[in-house]
């Protein structure tokens, strides 16, 4: 069990996205990073892979916090990940729903 930092919602490891701090440049910003395979090395933050949560993450700077980071995150590729993720899970609740209603379609016949 992890705790999101985003919702601060306990869930089991496979519903939970890892995401580690990646620093470039001694001075930049910090990019956080989605480990996919939640092995990289350092310490982790989890987050549910949707937007909500990720807005909550941002606006209460539980990235810096969690991750413990004192410098400027940079979250623009973790964005697009979330946002890649719910467009991927909104498309395939709509495929299912359509499956569903022809299936309906089909007993109703």
């Amino acid at each position: 069990m992890r705790t999101c930092v985003g919702c601060r919602r306990r869930d089991d490891r496979s519903v939970l996205w890892r995401v580690v701090a990646h620093r470039s440049e001694v001075s930049g910003p910090v990019l956080i990073r989605l480990d996919r395979q939640q092995r990289q090395p350092g310490r982790g933050a989890w987050l549910h892979p949707t937007m909500d949560c990720l807005n909550q993450a941002i606006r209460r700077r539980a990235f810096a916090r969690g991750l413990r980071v004192a410098a400027e995150v940079d979250l623009g590729e973790l964005t697009a990940a979330v946002r890649t993720a719910q467009v991927e899970y909104e498309l395939q609740g709509v495929a299912a729903k359509g499956a569903a209603d022809d299936r309906r379609k089909r007993v109703q016949r």
